[in-house]
């Protein structure tokens, strides 16, 4: 008590805590006590017949019938259950609209009292499948109460087994099915059983629900027949007033077959040891060691790919990438391009050429000149390559000439700058695993494996904040997220919608990077019930954009209401309206005028490809924010060949896209007249006119021209821009300070960057 003697109120509860915990066993124990005292005595051997009569009041028929009905009862629940805990705590988007609604309804269930179940029983089971008075019928009754028990107890179990055990299973290559049947539940197994065991003490307890589905017949029954269980034949020698005495005698019975029950199943234990040898690696937080002191810097790779930049598509070695070569211009943090390689530039808007001089002192990492031809050769090779094709389709030719790379065009295009980030490799040397490149760093080998080295020919001569970087193989992105998770590499760039993110929580520091890909819905303005431009505003203002991005795409993302990055420093929030559900409402409603008296919903489909889980999880937060009694919006999640196939023949009313836009936020793709992904059938002449503008505009009247058409597109509405996605930096915690990504650098201005390691 000396503890408390300065804190009353601590002491006061702790009293409490102690009082109430006296009273629960004392309650308990007369319970069992008086049960006993009552019961004990009058048990005589002819109430265990295998026959009931009026006279030896035999419980045994029922003692089997319960037997019978808990078993039946658990071989229904507990496959629906354990199989829809296991779905919604390892395969169910966190955040999940359709999730949050299937666990309300879970919990309501769970407290609707036993009689309503019983009714329902009877009118169905009973009833409407002609099952009558039986077994079959207070079995899958009961089934349905002990089902929101089962589930919620078992995903609490699920939940509580600690993502180390997933880490390691996904670390040595197992997929998730296995992962879940041969590590989490094993592990979940005693929470799992707690559930099981509370589900019997119900089913064996059960009165209400199974006088209106099983019947109170007094004999042995199979499922087709009506029969009592326990908990029925003790209610109704209680309720008749002759049999007290053997009621008392029976509760006897029902308290040992229940504690009989309980300690058989508590008997079993999780396993020991799940991971089997990598338990070892993963102890308790009370045993974690200390982690071993990091003395190098170490990155992901994929041995045997190639780093060329212009094909390699893996984002593991694009970020090793970025440290081996540079571009004529590398887009900032707010997307604004700024000189590396070019050193002068100039725009013959007349005859659509553009004249780029390289800077005299740019060096390859073997010592030679960054020329015209080197920069001309990549681009040329960029122009047909996967990943950079779309950017440059309005180029035409690329040559040098006279020390400088001449780029030709098909039509104006004002910034071109802001699409020339290409990384430039070495003429003649692009056929090796590892071209030749004029970035900060060398790719090299030893004994000890691939690695980086600080190059003493770096033409910039600026400081970097390693000389000496480690790489070490990781064949695939869950290997990569383990290595991380370990500590055995300190830095990752990736998509977490791209999968799960499964292992990285909590394992390090986030720095998020903006992207320029935007999600947005897609409207068939070609579609009578899309052609008025006043219903397209109010679909539009019906998204909740940020709960979107927060709830469905793991916050990797940033609401945007305009077709361009809100990190982009012309963006203009003063065109953006903050969501409000009354205002949909309200724009609904003026777009389809007054209510009319037996009114139907209109109805649209919203077209998404079912292979991205976040995108179908968005398509559904969109569709359930929009629909109201007015208007109804569904879902339409179907393979990736038929969506695209859908779009291009116009088959859809609304769909759920994604896009990489180039950093000047040119959207002629999405709604020009020739756009190749102008699905939707927009075309005006006014879009047009203001497309054309922004291509052509230069300096400050650049910004001016984009809120014009962003004005337009407002009003018209021909699609709705969600967000703009975001890539992550994960680094191990406290070794960097100073990050400045960018999407195409993680290593942006690395410079400025602080690396703390062990000496």
């Amino acid at each position: 008590m000396r503890r408390y003697k300065n804190h009353f109120g601590s002491l006061a509860l702790a009293l409490l805590t102690h009082l109430a915990a006296a009273v629960t066993v004392l309650v308990l124990g007369f319970l069992v006590s008086y049960v006993l005292v009552r019961g004990v005595p009058n048990l005589r051997p002819e109430m265990f017949a295998p026959t009931y009569t009026s006279e030896n009041q035999s419980m045994l028929p029922a003692i089997v019938n319960t037997c019978t009905m808990t078993l039946f009862s658990l071989l229904v629940a507990v496959p629906f259950g354990v199989g829809s805990a296991i779905y919604l705590a390892e395969y169910a988007q966190k955040g999940s609209r359709i999730v949050s609604l299937v666990r309300v309804t879970t919990e309501t269930l769970s407290g609707i009292p036993s009689i309503v179940y019983g009714l329902f029983g009877m009118l169905f089971f009973s009833g409407k499948l002609h099952f009558g008075y039986s077994m079959l019928s207070g079995a899958l009754t009961l089934s349905i109460m002990i089902l929101p028990l089962i589930m919620r107890t078992t995903e609490e179990a699920l939940l509580s087994v600690p993502d180390m055990y997933r880490e390691g299973s996904f670390g040595l290559g197992a997929g998730r099915l296995r992962t879940v049947a041969r590590i989490v539940l094993p592990a979940a197994i005693p929470g799992i059983l707690s559930g099981v065991i509370l589900a019997i003490g119900r089913i064996v307890g059960e009165t209400a629900a199974l006088m209106y589905t099983s019947g109170t017949v007094e004999r042995i029954a199979g499922l087709t027949k009506s029969g009592s269980t326990l908990a029925l034949h003790m209610y109704i020698q209680a309720s008749e007033g002759l049999y007290t005495e053997q009621a008392y005698a029976t509760s006897v019975v029902l308290l040992a077959l229940v504690l009989l029950c309980t300690t058989g199943c508590s008997d079993w234990e999780a396993a020991d040891d799940p991971l089997g040898e990598l338990s070892s690696f993963y102890q308790t937080e009370n045993d974690e060691p200390e982690p071993e002191p990091l003395t190098a810097l170490t990155l992901p790779y994929v041995s045997g790919e190639t780093l060329d930049p212009v094909t390699a598509t893996d984002t593991v070695q694009q970020t090793v990438g970025a440290l081996l070569y540079e571009g004529l211009f590398a887009l900032d943090q707010q997307f604004q391009p700024q000189p590396v390689l070019a050193d002068s530039w100039e725009y013959d808007s007349q005859r659509l050429v553009w004249t780029i001089r390289i800077r005299a002192d740019a060096l390859f990492s073997d010592g030679s000149a960054v020329t015209a031809q080197d920069v001309a050769a990549t681009l040329e090779r960029a122009r047909t390559s996967a990943r950079y094709a779309q950017r440059l389709e309005d180029v035409t030719g690329v040559a040098a000439r006279n020390g400088a790379v001449m780029i030709w065009l098909s039509r104006p295009l004002s910034t071109l700058p802001c699409r020339l980030d290409i990384p430039v490799v070495k003429s003649g040397t692009e056929s090796r695993a590892v071209p030749v490149g004029s970035g900060p760093y060398v790719f090299a080998q030893d004994d000890g494996g691939a690695y980086l080295t600080a190059s003493t020919l770096w033409w910039q001569d600026a400081a970097v904040p390693l000389t000496e970087i480690r790489l070490q193989h990781c064949k695939d992105r869950d290997s990569a997220l383990y290595a991380f998770s370990s500590r055995e590499i300190q830095l990752l760039a990736l998509d977490l919608t791209a999968s799960d993110g499964t292992g990285v929580s909590g394992s390090g520091d986030y720095t998020e990077i903006h992207t320029p890909v935007m999600q947005f819905i897609g409207m068939n303005t070609r579609r009578t019930a899309l052609e008025d431009p006043a219903l397209r505003r109010a679909l539009s203002a019906g998204i909740d954009r940020a709960t979107l991005v927060s709830s469905c795409l793991l916050g990797q993302g940033t609401a945007a209401q305009l077709p361009a990055s809100p990190a982009y420093s012309g963006y203009d929030t003063a065109l953006e309206t903050a969501y409000s559900a009354a205002a949909y409402t309200r724009a609904l409603n003026e777009a389809l005028g007054e209510p009319r008296e037996n009114e139907k919903p209109r109805t649209l489909t919203l077209l998404v490809n079912q292979e991205n889980s976040f995108k179908v999880t968005a398509a559904e937060e969109v569709a359930f924010s929009l629909s109201n009694q007015r208007l109804t919006v569904t879902v339409d999640a179907v393979p990736w060949d038929t969506f695209l196939s859908r779009l291009q023949d116009g088959n859809f009313d609304l769909y759920y896209g994604e896009c990489r836009l180039t950093a000047d936020w040119d959207v002629s793709a999405l709604l020009g007249w020739e756009g190749s992904l102008n699905y939707g059938g927009w075309g005006d002449e006014e879009t047009e006119r203001l497309l054309s503008l922004c291509r052509t505009a230069e300096g400050d009247s650049r910004n001016t021209a984009l809120r014009q058409l962003w004005e337009h597109l407002l009003d018209t509405a021909p699609f709705a821009p969600v967000c703009f996605k975001s890539l992550s930096v994960l680094t191990t915690g406290g070794v960097f300070s100073g990050l400045t990504p960018t999407e195409t650098n993680p290593f942006f201005r690395m410079g400025r960057w602080s690396v703390h390691l062990e000496k």
